[in-house]
């Protein structure tokens, strides 16, 4: 081991257990989600205004999958650089705006109204 690596991590490896760890989070959230949705139950009035409430974290769980997404692309970068071709496995387009200009992206970036993405809350 070289003394470089007894004080530093590669970018690679660090990207690939970020890529894990992000895809980890997103797995509990989905279990949080199941779990709230079957104690919501029923269809009634309030039971649909929780789960509109909910969407936030079914928000939360895709833009967690995305992240992994993406940090398993990073790790296969050319010379620094990143395909862009990997915003096309990225579920939101909250997520797709990391890859747009900064001016492109500032109204997409936390607007989780208008992302797309599939809802699967529930």
């Amino acid at each position: 081991m070289t003394r470089l690596e007894e004080t530093h991590i590669s970018l690679h490896d660090l990207l690939a257990r970020m890529s894990d760890y992000f895809g980890e989070l997103a797995h509990e959230v989905q279990l949080i989600e199941a779990a709230v949705g079957d104690e919501i139950g029923g269809y009634t009035k309030e039971g649909y205004e929780r789960i509109v409430r909910l969407q936030r974290l079914d928000f939360l769980r895709q833009s967690l999958e995305d992240m992994s997404t993406l940090s398993a692309g990073i790790t296969m970068n050319r010379n620094g650089f990143v395909a862009k071709s990997v915003s096309a496995e990225l579920r939101l387009d909250t997520s797709k705006a990391l890859f747009k200009s900064s001016l492109e992206a500032s109204g997409l970036r936390w607007d989780t109204s208008g992302s797309s993405g599939e809802l699967d809350l529930f």
